[in-house]
């Protein structure tokens, strides 16, 4: 439901960073660009933009919980290179229409995504790679099929839900909005 997805963008509180599963291949589903190097087909980590002066930046990126992040920015060479340093899990960089030096890469084991588009619209297409496993409901409240059309719509107008699935005992039979 939007709740659902609303969570999943309203996720985490000004302490901690919200971290994602990632799924590498999704890169480029919904940012245009293409892959310089690929390192895991899968993995979890928090969001970083490379956007801040230098020592702030490796400040940021040293103090953050939920594992190594996933870095943003764009062609960098100071901050991308403590990013391989560090072993990120991927870079991805932005703005980058005329290429990059791909020799920077040489040694680093992760993820380099190259891409024309901005920071910010990267960092909104990339949130929207993400499996939709990691946003459902596992235990969405149902009605059985026998519920009468009156008690359904009951519920449906006295909860945040906009639809119920509609289930025969474990067997999923369809869905009423």
């Amino acid at each position: 439901s939007i709740d659902e997805i609303a969570r999943f963008f309203m996720m985490g509180d000004i302490e901690q960073r919200p971290v994602y599963r990632f799924l590498t291949g999704n890169f480029n589903e919904t940012v245009p660009g293409y892959f310089l190097k690929m390192g895991a087909d899968e993995f979890t980590a928090p969001i970083m933009i490379g956007a801040m002066p230098y020592e702030t930046s490796i400040e940021r990126i040293n103090s953050i919980k939920g594992g190594l992040p996933l870095l943003i920015t764009g062609l960098r060479p100071d901050i991308v290179q403590n990013a391989i340093d560090k072993e990120l899990p991927a870079i991805i960089l932005t703005g980058c229409d005329n290429g990059v030096p791909g020799k920077l890469f040489d040694n680093y084991r992760g993820t380099v995504f190259v891409t024309g588009i901005d920071t910010a619209e990267t960092v909104r297409r990339l949130r929207l790679s993400t499996p939709v496993s990691e946003i459902i409901n596992r235990k969405p409240l149902t009605i059985a099929e026998e519920t009468l059309f009156a008690e359904a719509r009951d519920i449906l107008v006295n909860s945040h839900y906009r639809g119920l699935p509609v289930m025969k005992g474990s067997q999923y039979r369809g869905i009423v909005t």
